[in-house]
């Protein structure tokens, strides 16, 4: 297996892989379900001279993509929700809730997401995506380590299809099953997307983005434009990005 060249991030500086120590400290928090503290960690290590670890990448964009509790989850109690006559499937609905990012995560993940489009090269960024690279370009290196609950459901990100069945409604749902949906979301207007691209949604079937999703795909329209501008200088017609992301 070849090793991974070193990419470039947009200041000039000579990205290289995290090292394991790095990727273990952020790993411990997850696995211990401590997200916010695995996001400020990695929010600390975060650097032009480190590519990020594409799972972390992938586990940021599950979290980013997390929906909101319901409004009878906040407010009662567990005791209250747990299902007569059926401990076993209780007490496991319990515990699949137990492992929800809570709300503040879910606005970390997307705030440390947008540092890192100003921090490291779109290359080193889209390693993590569901996208067939260019020729050449730097793949996704090492295992996902699946060790914590986030690790587990975030490398479906790396399987799908492309960045458009990411974005889908439903990709994404809290353990305990779908969470309310706001009335103006589900009713808005769709985005308009070519049948023929194999991401259309039916009439009566899941939005192309998820009512939660949103901020995530703004967060993908800017490492695009990152890629393009970076495109431009190196004189370049088209984005390595773009390139991957038409083939998919």
């Amino acid at each position: 297996m070849a090793t991974p060249k070193p990419s470039t991030s947009g200041g000039g500086t000579v990205e290289r892989e995290m090292n394991v120590h790095q990727r273990s400290l952020v790993d411990t928090c997850f696995e211990e379900e401590q997200y916010e503290a695995g996001i400020a960690v990695l929010d600390q290590l975060r650097s032009p001279k480190y590519k990020p670890f594409p799972a972390h990448i992938r586990q940021l964009i599950y979290i980013a993509l997390y929906p909101p509790p319901d409004l009878e989850e906040e407010r009662q109690p567990a005791i209250f929700r747990l299902e007569p006559g059926s401990p076993s499937k209780a007490f496991a609905r319990q515990q699949a809730t137990s492992h929800a990012p809570p709300p503040a995560a879910v606005q970390s993940a997307l705030r440390l997401l947008t540092a890192f489009v100003h921090t490291n090269s779109p290359e080193a960024i889209s390693r993590a995506l569901p996208s067939y690279p260019e020729p050449g370009a730097a793949a996704d290196t090492g295992m996902d380590d699946e060790d914590s609950f986030i690790a587990k459901q975030a490398v479906r990100i790396k399987s799908a299809r492309s960045v458009w069945e990411v974005l889908r409604e439903g990709f994404v749902q809290r353990a305990h099953g779908a969470a309310s949906v706001p009335a103006g979301k589900r009713k808005g207007r769709r985005p308009v997307v070519d049948e023929d691209d194999g991401f259309g949604a039916d009439v009566d079937g899941p939005s192309a983005v998820g009512p939660y999703a949103w901020p995530v795909l703004d967060w993908f329209v800017t490492l695009l434009e990152r890629d393009e501008q970076m495109a431009e200088r190196r004189g370049q017609r088209e984005s390595s990005l773009a390139f991957g992301l038409s083939r998919t």
